[in-house]
C-alpha cells in the first residue's frame, strides 16, 4: 500500500484521531520517498513533537501512528539503520503509550523516548 490516502484510511479507521496528525503523517509519508535524509528527520521530528505534547500524545493518535508506520513498513525501509531503528519501533509498541507505558518504555517506544533517540542520531550525524 503506497497511496496515502489509502494508508491514512487503513490506520485511522474509526479512531478520533487529531486533525493535525494527518498532516503530520503525510509529511513523513512525503519524506520516505526523498533522497534528502534531513527531510526526513525533520519530518518525523514534528510528528514526534507533536505526539509527546500534551494535545497530541492520545491513544487514538499513537494507535494510528503505530498501524501507518506498520502498514508503510515497505516505503521506511530503505532509510539508514538509526532511522529505521525507530521507524521499527514506532509500528512496534508504540501503541501502548498511553494505556501500557511501561510496555513501551521498557521498548523505548514512548513518544518522548523515540524524540530523543531522533535527536541524537540527529545531532550524531
Amino acid at each position: 500500500m503506497d497511496d496515502f490516502d489509502a494508508l491514512w484510511r487503513s490506520s485511522v479507521r474509526f479512531r478520533r484521531a487529531s486533525r493535525e496528525l494527518q498532516t503530520l503523517l503525510r509529511g513523513v509519508h512525503d519524506a520516505f520517498g526523498s533522497d534528502d535524509d534531513a527531510q526526513l528527520r525533520a519530518a518525523l521530528e514534528r510528528l514526534l513533537v507533536f505526539l509527546a505534547s500534551s494535545e497530541g500524545r492520545t491513544d487514538a493518535n499513537c494507535a494510528t501512528t503505530y498501524y501507518f508506520m506498520t502498514a508503510a513498513e515497505p516505503r521506511w525501509r530503505a532509510a539508514r539503520a538509526e532511522l529505521r531503528a525507530i521507524f521499527d519501533d514506532m509500528s512496534g509498541t508504540l501503541q501502548d503509550s498511553v494505556y501500557a507505558p511501561d510496555i513501551a518504555r521498557t521498548f523505548e517506544a514512548t513518544p518522548e523516548q523515540l524524540l530523543a533517540r531522533l535527536r541524537a542520531v540527529t545531532t550524531s550525524s
